[in-house]
Protein backbone atom coordinates (compact mmCIF):
# COMPACT_ATOMS: atom_id res chain seq x y z
CA UNK A 1 0.00 0.00 0.00
CA UNK A 2 2.83 2.39 1.10
CA UNK A 3 4.69 1.75 -2.44
CA UNK A 4 1.74 2.17 -4.39
CA UNK A 5 1.42 5.70 -2.25
CA UNK A 6 4.87 6.60 -3.34
CA UNK A 7 4.04 5.50 -7.16
CA UNK A 8 1.13 7.74 -7.29
CA UNK A 9 2.50 10.30 -5.63
CA UNK A 10 5.63 10.16 -7.93
CA UNK A 11 3.33 10.44 -11.01
CA UNK A 12 1.32 13.32 -9.84
CA UNK A 13 4.26 15.70 -9.46
CA UNK A 14 3.62 17.45 -12.80
CA UNK A 15 -0.10 17.81 -12.46
CA UNK A 16 0.86 19.23 -8.74
CA UNK A 17 3.57 21.47 -9.97
CA UNK A 18 1.12 23.22 -12.85
CA UNK A 19 -2.04 23.19 -10.78
CA UNK A 20 -0.29 24.22 -7.59
CA UNK A 21 1.81 27.16 -8.86
CA UNK A 22 -1.27 29.68 -8.71
CA UNK A 23 -1.77 29.07 -5.24
CA UNK A 24 1.75 27.37 -3.82
CA UNK A 25 4.68 28.74 -2.90
CA UNK A 26 7.96 27.18 -4.91
CA UNK A 27 9.55 26.43 -1.90
CA UNK A 28 6.49 24.08 -0.75
CA UNK A 29 6.46 22.74 -4.14
CA UNK A 30 9.91 22.02 -4.22
CA UNK A 31 9.97 20.23 -0.24
CA UNK A 32 6.87 18.23 -1.73
CA UNK A 33 9.20 17.04 -4.68
CA UNK A 34 11.67 16.20 -2.31
CA UNK A 35 10.08 14.68 -0.33
CA UNK A 36 8.69 12.43 -3.32
CA UNK A 37 12.23 11.67 -4.36
CA UNK A 38 13.39 10.69 -0.83
CA UNK A 39 9.80 8.38 -0.41
CA UNK A 40 10.95 6.71 -4.32
CA UNK A 41 14.01 5.96 -2.98
CA UNK A 42 12.88 3.92 0.12
CA UNK A 43 9.65 2.03 -1.86
CA UNK A 44 11.76 1.24 -5.04
CA UNK A 45 13.94 -1.70 -6.05
CA UNK A 46 15.55 0.56 -8.35
CA UNK A 47 15.96 3.70 -6.59
CA UNK A 48 17.96 1.12 -4.07
CA UNK A 49 20.76 0.96 -6.01
CA UNK A 50 23.15 3.45 -4.11
CA UNK A 51 24.28 5.65 -7.28
CA UNK A 52 20.94 6.24 -7.58
CA UNK A 53 20.20 7.05 -4.07
CA UNK A 54 23.16 9.18 -3.68
CA UNK A 55 21.94 11.44 -7.06
CA UNK A 56 18.45 11.53 -5.49
CA UNK A 57 20.28 13.82 -3.01
CA UNK A 58 21.37 15.74 -5.26
CA UNK A 59 17.98 16.30 -7.04
CA UNK A 60 16.68 16.91 -3.34
CA UNK A 61 19.02 19.59 -2.54
CA UNK A 62 18.82 21.28 -5.75
CA UNK A 63 15.41 21.76 -6.01
CA UNK A 64 14.84 23.16 -2.90
CA UNK A 65 17.79 25.71 -3.76
CA UNK A 66 16.21 26.18 -7.55
CA UNK A 67 13.11 26.45 -5.79
CA UNK A 68 14.43 29.38 -3.06
CA UNK A 69 16.43 31.04 -6.00
CA UNK A 70 14.09 30.46 -9.04
CA UNK A 71 11.01 30.55 -8.35
CA UNK A 72 8.15 28.17 -10.18
CA UNK A 73 9.86 27.94 -13.51
CA UNK A 74 12.93 26.17 -11.93
CA UNK A 75 10.24 23.46 -10.56
CA UNK A 76 9.88 22.66 -14.17
CA UNK A 77 13.68 21.20 -14.24
CA UNK A 78 12.55 18.14 -11.82
CA UNK A 79 11.87 16.10 -14.73
CA UNK A 80 15.36 16.88 -16.01
CA UNK A 81 17.45 15.72 -12.96
CA UNK A 82 15.29 13.18 -12.30
CA UNK A 83 16.05 11.52 -16.26
CA UNK A 84 19.16 12.77 -15.50
CA UNK A 85 19.78 10.60 -12.90
CA UNK A 86 18.48 7.65 -14.73
CA UNK A 87 21.12 7.90 -17.96
CA UNK A 88 23.57 8.37 -15.17
CA UNK A 89 22.89 5.05 -13.71
CA UNK A 90 21.72 3.28 -16.41
CA UNK A 91 24.38 4.22 -18.75
CA UNK A 92 27.75 4.17 -16.77
CA UNK A 93 26.88 0.55 -16.12
CA UNK A 94 26.89 0.11 -19.39
CA UNK A 95 30.71 0.30 -18.85
CA UNK A 96 30.94 -2.26 -16.08
CA UNK A 97 31.11 -6.13 -16.23
CA UNK A 98 27.09 -6.02 -15.35
CA UNK A 99 24.59 -3.78 -17.03
CA UNK A 100 21.74 -2.09 -14.33
CA UNK A 101 19.30 -4.15 -16.05
CA UNK A 102 21.18 -7.61 -15.20
CA UNK A 103 21.88 -6.56 -11.68
CA UNK A 104 18.57 -6.31 -11.19
CA UNK A 105 17.48 -9.68 -12.44
CA UNK A 106 19.89 -11.52 -10.99
CA UNK A 107 18.35 -9.90 -7.44
CA UNK A 108 15.00 -11.15 -8.66
CA UNK A 109 16.71 -14.19 -9.12
CA UNK A 110 15.47 -14.31 -13.08
CA UNK A 111 17.63 -16.43 -15.55
CA UNK A 112 20.76 -14.93 -15.90
CA UNK A 113 22.81 -17.24 -18.05
CA UNK A 114 25.69 -16.30 -21.04
CA UNK A 115 22.62 -16.97 -23.38
CA UNK A 116 20.61 -13.44 -22.61
CA UNK A 117 23.58 -11.23 -21.12
CA UNK A 118 24.15 -9.55 -24.42
CA UNK A 119 20.10 -9.53 -24.59
CA UNK A 120 20.01 -7.70 -21.21
CA UNK A 121 23.39 -5.18 -22.03
CA UNK A 122 21.06 -3.97 -25.37
CA UNK A 123 17.54 -3.58 -23.57
CA UNK A 124 20.29 -1.29 -20.76
CA UNK A 125 21.20 0.47 -23.83
CA UNK A 126 18.21 1.52 -25.05
CA UNK A 127 17.01 2.65 -21.68
CA UNK A 128 19.85 4.67 -21.49
CA UNK A 129 18.88 6.01 -25.33
CA UNK A 130 15.14 6.91 -24.15
CA UNK A 131 16.88 8.80 -21.24
CA UNK A 132 19.01 10.50 -23.66
CA UNK A 133 15.79 11.95 -25.26
CA UNK A 134 13.89 12.51 -22.36
CA UNK A 135 16.40 14.69 -21.17
CA UNK A 136 16.27 16.67 -24.22
CA UNK A 137 12.86 16.87 -24.53
CA UNK A 138 12.43 17.73 -20.45
CA UNK A 139 15.13 20.54 -20.86
CA UNK A 140 13.08 22.07 -24.09
CA UNK A 141 10.24 22.12 -22.75
CA UNK A 142 11.53 23.52 -19.08
CA UNK A 143 13.32 26.36 -20.87
CA UNK A 144 10.50 27.11 -23.08
CA UNK A 145 8.30 27.82 -20.05
CA UNK A 146 5.58 27.13 -21.28
CA UNK A 147 3.40 25.24 -18.62
CA UNK A 148 0.94 23.67 -20.72
CA UNK A 149 3.85 21.71 -23.34
CA UNK A 150 5.96 21.02 -19.75
CA UNK A 151 2.50 19.29 -18.53
CA UNK A 152 1.89 17.31 -21.74
CA UNK A 153 5.09 16.29 -21.79
CA UNK A 154 6.11 15.64 -18.41
CA UNK A 155 2.40 14.60 -17.48
CA UNK A 156 1.92 12.34 -20.66
CA UNK A 157 3.73 11.65 -23.27
CA UNK A 158 6.79 11.07 -21.14
CA UNK A 159 4.85 8.23 -19.36
CA UNK A 160 2.88 6.90 -22.67
CA UNK A 161 6.49 6.47 -24.35
CA UNK A 162 7.72 4.58 -21.15
CA UNK A 163 4.47 2.30 -21.94
CA UNK A 164 5.42 1.67 -25.15
CA UNK A 165 9.40 0.95 -24.42
CA UNK A 166 8.23 -1.40 -21.84
CA UNK A 167 5.42 -2.96 -24.12
CA UNK A 168 7.79 -3.90 -26.63
CA UNK A 169 10.28 -5.03 -24.46
CA UNK A 170 7.95 -7.68 -23.64
CA UNK A 171 6.96 -8.26 -27.00
CA UNK A 172 11.09 -8.86 -28.27
CA UNK A 173 11.34 -11.00 -24.89
CA UNK A 174 8.37 -13.36 -25.93
CA UNK A 175 9.97 -13.83 -29.40
CA UNK A 176 13.67 -14.08 -27.63
CA UNK A 177 12.67 -16.77 -25.73
CA UNK A 178 10.67 -18.62 -27.83
CA UNK A 179 14.16 -18.55 -30.65
CA UNK A 180 15.85 -19.84 -27.53
CA UNK A 181 13.73 -22.79 -26.73
CA UNK A 182 14.28 -23.98 -30.39
CA UNK A 183 17.63 -23.42 -30.54
CA UNK A 184 18.30 -25.75 -27.45
CA UNK A 185 18.51 -29.75 -28.45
Amino acid sequence: MFRLLAIALALSYPFVIYFGTAHISPAFLAGFLAAIVLLRVFTSELARHWKLGALSGVIVLGLLQWSLRGGTQSLMFYPVLLNTALLIVFGQSLFREQSLIETIARKRNMDVGPHNLGYLRVLTAVWTGFFVISVIISTLTAVSGNMSIWLLYNGLVSYLLMGVLIVGELIVRYFFKRRLAHQQP
